[in-house]
């Protein structure tokens, strides 16, 4: 009984850890297009995308709702690519 208290206690440690630094992001370019990446620190917010994309909209066009998504997108995302 002790070692699968422990074992599941391991698991459950495992899977928030993953939840925590991993995410998914949809191509700002690409719509459809999703991406795996670890996150720099700790969220969480599992799906990150961004309602402005390519075009031409400023943060002041969107709703608060969408503001929010575009600065967790350009935090998490935008501003930790290397390339």
């Amino acid at each position: 009984m002790k070692k699968k208290q422990i074992t599941a206690y391991f698991s459950l440690l495992f899977l928030l850890l993953v939840w925590l630094f991993c995410g998914f992001f949809e191509s700002s370019e690409f719509a459809g297009e999703w991406h795996f990446f670890v996150k720099y620190k700790p969220t969480f917010k599992l799906i990150f995308y961004s309602p402005v994309g390519e075009s031409d909209m400023k943060l002041a066009d969107l709703t608060p709702e969408q503001r929010i998504e575009e600065r967790y997108f350009e935090e998490y995302v935008k501003g930790r690519q290397k390339w």
